[in-house]
Order: C-alpha cells, then sequence, then structure tokens
C-alpha cells in the first residue's frame, strides 16, 4: 500500500467523521490547502499523475529533498537556536504548558486504557524502564517529561549532531 493511499485513507474516515484536514500554509496565510493530498502535491512530494499503487522515482526524489530541507531547517543556528525556544519555534513560553499537557494525556491511556503500562521501576518489579524521544532535538521531552515521569533510561533519537550535541 502506497504512502498516498494511506493519505487519501485518513482523509476519506475524518471527512466521513465530520472532520475534514485542510489549512494555511505557516508561512504564507495566502496558500491554503483543501487536503493532505494536495498539501504534498504542493511541495513537491506527489506528481500531478500520481499513481496511487506506486511511488515514482521523482516522488522519491521530491521526498528525499523535504527530508534534506527540514534538516537543514533543524540543523541551521540561525533559523533553529540549540534552545527550548529554538526547538519551539520562538514559543518557549509554551513550554511548560506543552509538557503539562503530555504528562496528563499520559496518565489518562496509563488509567483508562492500558492501566498495564509501568513508567517506573517500581511499578515494573525493580526493572528499569526505558522510552525513546524521535526527533529528539536537545532532548526536551526527555528531560520535562519521560525522565520526572520515571521512566529509567531515555534513548535520544536526532538526525542534527548540533542539536543532539546539546541534549
Amino acid at each position: 500500500m502506497s504512502d498516498m493511499n494511506i493519505t487519501q485513507q485518513i482523509e476519506v474516515a475524518l471527512k466521513k467523521q465530520g472532520n475534514p484536514i485542510n489549512g494555511k500554509d505557516s508561512e504564507d496565510d495566502s496558500l491554503q490547502y483543501p487536503s493532505i493530498t494536495e498539501w504534498k502535491r504542493s511541495i513537491g512530494m506527489l506528481g500531478e499523475e500520481h499513481d496511487t499503487t506506486t511511488t515514482s522515482v521523482s516522488a522519491s526524489k521530491s521526498r528525499q529533498q523535504w527530508y534534506k530541507t527540514g534538516l537543514g531547517y533543524w540543523d541551521d543556528e540561525e533559523t533553529c537556536p540549540a534552545t527550548v525556544d529554538g526547538m519551539l519555534g520562538g514559543f518557549a513560553r509554551i513550554s511548560k504548558c506543552d509538557l503539562k499537557g503530555s504528562a496528563k494525556f499520559i496518565t489518562h491511556i496509563k488509567s483508562n486504557i492500558r492501566p498495564s503500562l509501568k513508567l517506573t521501576s517500581d511499578e515494573n518489579g525493580d526493572v528499569p524502564t526505558c522510552a525513546c524521544e524521535c526527533g529528539a532535538g536537545i532532548g526536551r521531552v526527555s528531560k520535562g517529561l519521560l525522565l520526572p515521569l520515571g521512566i529509567s533510561q531515555c534513548d535520544l533519537i536526532e538526525p542534527s549532531p548540533r542539536l543532539i550535541s546539546s541534549a
């Protein structure tokens, strides 16, 4: 199943629930997208004639360029300082609220959906617990959420050597 097909399935399911996805570009309010598919097409991730059962070479190259551009943003001190403010795009003031909301969400999951979830080594029969923060940046989520919840060890995955060295 191709990435496009999954995207379309999500769009259809959300639309049926009365939650269609659409939005504006974060840097240019004049750019509006009626769907995820159209946004992907606009940034070159999909060709106009995109076949939903195969991924073309040009789409693959576009996807590689998209990730390369993203890494360039995160790995550039000018666009993204290795600080909480840099990680949150200039919105460091929301970090505490963000982490508090995430902790509340994990607590809800643990209490109501997966009571067997063991966060601390005490809950886990003195066996250390582990978590992995992907796209870790400077480790804001591990430091402010996962470790305070009692996770014994957090492994950080981050493609930017500059950011991970600041963790």
